[in-house]
């Protein structure tokens, strides 16, 4: 909203691509659609807003709402595209197995194999494996000790 108190409006609604790619690049995949609904949300606020007399246009109305949808659009579309690649760089798999184990017990494989790239990887890749195998090996202490009862 601050962007249309300038009075340029949806010429400056280019800065919620900045802003929506950075949400995207640190919340990851899953967020791409939340942040677009957000951005919308946001140019169509300032658009009510300069429709209303409430913020100040360069631009005639007319001008400023044609503007804005086709900002709009690209806008989407830049989120949904950066959305799209962070979802190719973001791949793990899981597989459990249960079996019927000695004494009528259950013996449970577990193995797990996670691929991270992008800035989180070269951050922090050192990190997120032993903290990742840390919390896994508390999940199944907790499990055999729930199970153990």
């Amino acid at each position: 909203m601050v962007i249309y108190l300038t009075g340029w409006g949806p010429v400056l609604s280019g800065a919620f691509a900045f802003l929506a790619l950075e949400n995207v690049a640190r919340g990851g995949s899953r967020v791409w659609r939340i942040t677009a609904f957000w951005s919308l949300v946001g140019i169509t606020a300032g658009q009510v807003a300069i429709l209303q007399g409430w913020a100040p246009s360069i631009l005639s109305v007319s001008q400023a709402n044609a503007l804005a949808l086709m900002g709009a659009f690209v806008l989407f579309f830049i989120i949904r595209m950066a959305g799209a690649t962070m979802e190719q760089k973001e791949d793990a798999e899981a597989t459990m197995r249960l079996s019927d184990g000695p004494d009528g017990g259950t013996t449970m494989n577990w193995s797990a194999d996670v691929n991270i790239s992008g800035t989180l990887a070269s951050l922090g890749a050192r990190l997120i494996e032993g903290t990742a195998n840390k919390m896994i090996g508390q999940t199944f202490v907790c499990m055999k000790t729930k199970l153990e009862v």
